[in-house]
């Protein structure tokens, strides 16, 4: 039962994706088939943020939560205002959903805890969402889809980065490994490469086995890399 509830949450929870991604704002009329009419929900992008971390590049600003009850809201038309500030004006918005636990209730109701992510990409900056939600949904037999009638936002971040035209990453792979032995004669080669080279009974996986560890493990202030390489190399 857990698993059919689940694949219907998700299915429901996908109207949400195109919601966001739709290029007008969310409307109440939209959220007819989605949620119920007396649906309760929380800010989905709270106001009272406060700012964690700051430097030249980044800012994270983070919420206190759970809110007081006093911020829920009820009906079609809030939680359509709720969406709707998820919808950045002028930006490339991509956001992602993903139900990382449920748990029945009873005959008529289920919940669920949602991962939820969102990037929005615009001329001026770089956003990103990295939220909880807590659903509560009312279940109408297996013909029919559930209906959502809570939305509380249990967890929130929000990493703002000023677009100033350079990069934030730079690959440094060359520059750090080149002159290595190793990176000439074995990174640059792929696994089709070495499979036909290698012993399978080494553990040689073209789909894993592979990995990074990074620490100072000598005390010199300065990262080590080390690199988990294919059985046989």
């Amino acid at each position: 039962e857990s698993e059919a509830f689940s694949v219907a949450a998700k299915e429901q929870l996908s109207r949400i994706h195109k919601l966001l991604t739709a290029e007008v704002p969310v409307s109440p009329d939209t959220l007819a088939d989605l949620a119920t009419a007396e649906v309760t929900s929380t800010p989905l992008r709270p106001q009272n943020l406060t700012t964690t971390f700051e430097d030249a590049r980044l800012r994270v600003l983070r919420a206190d939560t759970p809110f007081p009850s006093s911020a829920r809201t009820t009906g079609h038309r809030s939680l359509a205002a709720h969406l709707s500030e998820l919808c950045f004006s002028g930006a490339a918005v991509e956001p992602h959903l993903k139900i990382i636990r449920v748990y029945p209730e009873d005959e008529n109701s289920a919940g669920c805890e949602v991962l939820f992510d969102l990037s929005a990409d615009s001329p001026d900056s770089r956003r990103q969402i990295n939220a909880t939600w807590s659903c509560r949904w009312k279940l109408r037999g297996q013909d029919s889809s559930p209906m959502l009638k809570e939305l509380e936002v249990t967890r929130y971040e929000e990493i703002i980065q000023e677009n100033d035209g350079t990069p934030l990453f730079e690959d440094a792979t060359v520059s750090l490994l080149g002159r290595d032995q190793a990176y000439r004669r074995q990174f640059l080669l792929s696994s089709d490469h070495w499979r036909a080279r290698l012993p399978r009974e080494l553990g040689l996986e073209p789909v894993a086995n592979h990995g990074l560890a990074v620490g100072d493990v000598n005390g010199d202030d300065l990262d080590d890399l080390y690199v988990c390489q294919q059985g046989g190399l």
